[in-house]
């Protein structure tokens, strides 16, 4: 039976949305001049403001970092140089700036060579460090990666045989703990969907060993080979030619609504075929359960799904008020505002 325990509650969860729409914050898109980010991209694409400029990372196998007034006026991008750490391809995901602007990146990674070189890969999460503003990195290793065992050599999906990855990282309010929103691919249905891994802030410059992933309502399975339970389970495997699934989150807290906004993917099958884009909220990240069920913010659209946020020296892809800018694969042609619930006492407020 395809169709897993999971993905029967969220079924359920979502029935029961469908009954208390009221109580959600609602996504409006609204058209803007189109802007595309000056590199390519392939995944999330990491923002972060120094010396009153916007800095963006864009990345296809190697992450290039364009820096500007804003987002809508970046420079020619440049890349990044790693020092040490894992051999092939890196995807810059999300960074996170320190308090003395240090950043810490985490990055998808994709190693070569698996399953008799069958040209498919399982991706994993590393963790990275700069000091000289995102130019140059130095490599702290994998942190977050699906048992060897959860691998599917015989696939129908694309591009990966197991693996987690296509993620973004955000550090909660107290800045006590960073959590990991990530897609994961392992074989067994049931391990399938969005998931969530956490690592003490504290522990960011030795990160190996540190990471958590929330199973079955703890946060006790080890980031390297450790199980997930996901939040958003699939509806039909990975790995069958008619997959359905969410992928991809992009996670930002919201200053105007108060809550965490999750953007994500829909799959309609094995060959990653946009369904639509959708949209999902919480109050916190220490209970991955709190999330709501997932919105159709729009049918079909792109991959990587994205804000980046417009108010000048903070705005970026963790960090948006009522207003932002909506990517897809590099490019907006969209604005998106949130709206307050029709109940909430601030839902008459004016638009800044």
């Amino acid at each position: 039976m395809r169709q897993t325990i999971a993905a029967v509650l969220l079924a359920a969860a979502a029935a029961a949305g469908a009954q208390d729409n009221g109580a959600l914050p609602e996504a409006v898109l609204l058209q803007g001049l189109p802007i595309e980010f000056p590199a390519d991209v392939d995944s999330n694409s990491p923002a972060f403001w120094a010396d009153y400029r916007l800095h963006v990372f864009n990345s296809l196998q190697h992450p290039y970092l364009s820096e500007g007034r804003n987002v809508a006026r970046l420079d020619d991008p440049v890349g990044v140089e790693f020092r040490g750490g894992v051999s092939g391809p890196r995807w810059m995901e999300s960074v996170i700036q320190d308090e003395d602007g240090t950043l810490y990146g985490f990055y998808h990674h994709e190693p070569r060579g698996l399953c008799d070189g069958r040209g498919k890969t399982a991706p994993q999460i590393g963790a990275a460090r700069s000091r000289d503003g995102g130019l140059g990195w130095d490599d702290l290793g994998i942190i977050m990666a699906a048992p060897s065992n959860s691998r599917r050599c015989v696939t129908e999906n694309l591009y990966f045989v197991g693996g987690e990855g296509d993620f973004s990282a955000v550090l909660d309010q107290d800045r006590a703990f960073v959590y990991f929103l990530f897609s994961a691919y392992a074989s067994a249905v049931d391990n399938q969907g969005i998931a969530v891994a956490r690592m003490a802030w504290a522990d960011r410059d030795r990160p190996a060993g540190r990471v958590f992933k929330w199973r079955a309502g703890e946060w006790t399975s080890r980031g390297m080979a450790g199980r997930a339970t996901p939040i958003y389970g699939v509806r039909v495997s990975w790995h069958e030619g008619d997959a359905d699934a969410f992928w991809g989150p992009s996670v930002h807290w919201n200053t105007y609504l108060d809550k965490y906004v999750m953007l994500m993917t829909r799959a309609r099958d094995a060959a990653w075929t946009n369904e639509g884009i959708y949209v999902a909220y919480a109050d916190r990240l220490d209970d991955p359960s709190a999330w709501s069920p997932p919105q159709r913010l729009l049918e079909g659209g792109a991959w990587y799904p994205q804000v980046i946020g417009l108010e000048r020296g903070s705005g970026t892809d963790t960090l948006a008020g009522q207003y932002a800018r909506f990517f897809m694969g590099g490019r907006s042609d969209s604005l998106i505002r949130f709206d307050l619930p029709a109940t909430s006492s601030r839902a008459a407020r004016p638009a800044n």
